[in-house]
């Protein structure tokens, strides 16, 4: 007997959440699929944290590299241009920073 998976997709139509059906209380956000299968929290996004699939008329579908670029621009890093960890340290404190002065209304 196979799981029902329920998966929830953004406004582009990208998978970004799967859980057990019985794992959903408020099911309104959801989708019920029966065929769903590979897909894991684990596989859910790539070694970048970019999202892995897209539901299409009904289907899971991969992302090929390219709409992850196009997708997750922000996340995609060309070979060899991968940050460093303080690089990464530095672009979060950065934008941990900008958000504390959004919230207290400063520029």
């Amino acid at each position: 007997m196979e799981d029902k998976v329920m998966i929830r997709i953004d406004d582009r139509n990208i998978i970004i959440d799967i859980k057990n059906l019985h794992d959903v209380a408020d099911r309104s956000d959801w989708i019920l699929d029966y065929n769903i299968q590979n897909i894991n929290h684990e596989n859910l996004t790539d070694k970048f944290g970019r999202y892995n699939y897209k539901y299409i008329e009904g289907s899971v579908v991969e992302l090929t590299e390219l709409e992850k670029k196009q997708l997750f621009p922000e996340l995609t890093f060309e070979a060899g241009s991968v940050p460093t960890l303080t690089q990464r340290v530095d672009m979060l404190e950065s934008a941990m920073q900008e958000m504390i002065l959004m919230q207290m209304g400063g520029n």
